[in-house]
């Protein structure tokens, strides 16, 4: 099975409405949309590159954000992101 990437992240969030506040520094801030009824000031941070130390934990800890947001298991959204990178 591939590895998950920082493309699969970015392709599912803009696929389900998130969209991007904020591009400085070394990461991309996305906000929810409206529709997940979470607080107007939350955010993800996802970093510009895939390629730094520390990368796959990073990505473990958003694909687990995601998976509660989107009320999924673990294991379920975690096959599907790297299978496809397409919409969970």
């Amino acid at each position: 099975m591939k590895p998950l990437t920082l493309q699969n992240l970015v392709n599912f969030l803009l696929e389900k409405g998130w969209h991007i506040t904020d591009q400085r520094g070394r990461f991309i801030s996305y906000q929810p949309p409206h529709s997940l009824g979470l607080p107007k000031a939350y955010f993800l941070e996802l970093p510009k590159d895939d390629f730094k130390p520390g990368w796959k934990r990073y990505a473990d800890g958003i694909v687990e954000i995601l998976a509660d947001i989107y009320n999924e298991s673990l294991a379920h959204f975690q096959l599907k992101l790297k299978q496809s990178g397409k919409s969970v």
